[in-house]
């Protein structure tokens, strides 16, 4: 797949966790290139995200510890961004806690439920428990890919 077709797609899918466009736009340029560091005008050129809007989202990564910033030493004026690494991993583990919360709720949910939609009752107990097996699946493999022995 091209570079420019990571671009088009990765958003996409970065959307269905959740993650707006231009943060997926912003994503893809780390995910996809060598280079450690990019500087707000390159992002702006291979994300061709305005730049007043390029400043929001990546403020919004910086909140989300997403990516991080530096000033060149050099030029007190010019940052350059880069993934956090660590960041992330404590958002997916933040996001296996948060659906894990969900699960609990739906479990309040279907208990207060009556009987007169079975099938519905059925298919939430059916999601719990298969969501409540990816998660505890998830929630260890993270810990043995992610934590450094």
């Amino acid at each position: 797949m091209e570079n420019q077709q990571i671009t088009q797609v990765f958003p996409l899918l970065q959307k269905q966790e959740f993650y707006p466009t231009n943060m997926g736009k912003i994503l893809s340029v780390f995910y996809k290139s060598n280079q450690k560091y990019f500087t707000f005008e390159a992002l702006e050129e291979q994300t061709n995200i305005e730049a007043e809007d390029l400043q929001n989202t990546l403020d919004q990564l910086e909140e989300r510890d997403e990516i991080n910033d530096i000033t060149s030493i050099e030029d007190s004026n010019h940052k350059r961004y880069y993934l956090n690494v660590k960041g992330s991993i404590k958002n997916l583990q933040i996001t296996i806690q948060t659906n894990k919360q969900l699960i609990a709720l739906l479990e309040k949910i279907v208990d207060a439920r009556d009987s007169s939609n079975q099938d519905l009752n059925q298919f939430i107990k059916q999601s719990i428990s298969f969501n409540s097996e990816v998660l505890d699946f998830m929630e260890k493999a993270s810990v043995e890919y992610f934590t450094k022995k």
